[in-house]
């Protein structure tokens, strides 16, 4: 049979942040700062997966076609947590993500 394409967790969390940025209205992008470990992503690549990580604020502008790995954190970035869930099917690579500011940063 076909193969099905199946995303790591980590690829479809630095998929999700794409959407994010994509949808943002904020002026930079944001990149993956520190995602929270999950049991393993056994089971059905369709089911949605609960995840849990944080984003900051980097100096490229969201206009640029730079992939946020690429682009440094900036000095007083935004930090915003994000929760909810993906899916792994590649060919779907869905996501139901929100982020909030984080307000227990400390400076």
């Amino acid at each position: 049979g076909s193969h099905m394409q199946v995303l790591s967790y980590k690829e479809a969390v630095l998929r999700a942040i794409d959407g994010i940025n994509q949808r943002s209205s904020d002026a930079n992008l944001y990149r993956l700062l520190d995602l929270d470990p999950r049991p393993t992503m056994d089971g059905d690549p369709d089911t949605p997966k609960p995840v849990s990580f944080t984003v900051k604020e980097t100096v490229c502008p969201r206009t640029t076609q730079q992939s946020p790995e690429d682009c440094d954190f900036k000095k007083d970035g935004l930090v915003k947590r994000c929760m909810g869930t993906v899916t792994l099917n590649q060919a779907r690579g869905s996501f139901d993500i929100s982020c909030d500011k984080d307000n227990k940063r400390f400076a």
